[in-house]
């Protein structure tokens, strides 16, 4: 027989039990909303984080522009009338911007049989690092098994990507085995530069806009 005692009990037990319950469903609450306090403040130091990188980046950029030896806008490099190499690199830097491309035929005998000694000579690992890049900064191609050099609109869209991913378009250039990107990124520098000092660039006043829309710097490092 249930006394009334006994139903006091039950009802007893069954409040506490229903209070533990309240309980336990407040600490879970309160267990989720950490969670997510935890998770919203790892999220703002990560972003932090970014920014702190991106930061840095700009500052160790700053540095390597100080520490160059850049010439200025009206002094012109000197170059030697004896130095062959450098006499041909000149005029294949005129085909370049006559003809949008360093593709010289072998109907044009005298560039076209030094191109191709270019390549042999690149091939066999016998032409010099600074030559090689020279030679880059124009966008000049080494044949077949190599990549064709980036078009103009190719490496813009490229830097772009590289911006929206890190903030800031400081490309790193590893001037022992520089990536297609940095040799793109280099010859914007090079050319910008030339163009400061009033000579031949195959940099247009268009694409100088675009680049500085996107915060590029061109007193950056560069490969020549």
């Amino acid at each position: 027989v249930i006394t009334a005692d006994d139903q006091s009990d039950g009802r007893q037990e069954e409040d506490q039990l229903a209070i533990a319950m309240t309980k336990l469903k407040h600490a879970e609450e309160r267990a989720a909303a950490l969670e997510r306090e935890l998770s919203h403040t790892k999220q703002k130091l990560k972003v932090s984080q970014e920014q702190v990188s991106s930061l840095q980046a700009q500052c160790d950029l700053q540095a390597q522009v100080d520490a160059e030896e850049e010439m200025s806008d009206t002094e012109e490099s000197v170059v030697d009338p004896q130095d062959s190499w450098m006499a041909k690199f000149l005029c294949l830097r005129d085909y370049r911007i006559l003809n949008g491309h360093c593709n010289v035929p072998r109907s044009h005998k005298l560039l076209g049989t030094w191109t191709n000694n270019q390549r042999s000579q690149f091939k066999n690992h016998k032409l010099k690092p600074e030559r090689i890049h020279k030679l880059d900064s124009i966008g000049f191609h080494w044949g077949k098994g190599f990549p064709k050099p980036m078009a103009w609109e190719e490496g813009y869209a490229e830097l772009q990507k590289f911006k929206s991913l890190y903030g800031h378009c400081n490309v790193t250039i590893n001037e022992t085995n520089p990536s297609p990107q940095a040799k793109w990124v280099s010859m914007q520098r090079s050319e910008y530069r030339r163009s400061k000092q009033g000579k031949d660039s195959l940099l247009t006043l268009d694409q100088v806009a675009k680049l500085k829309e996107i915060g590029f710097l061109f007193r950056g490092p560069h490969l020549v």
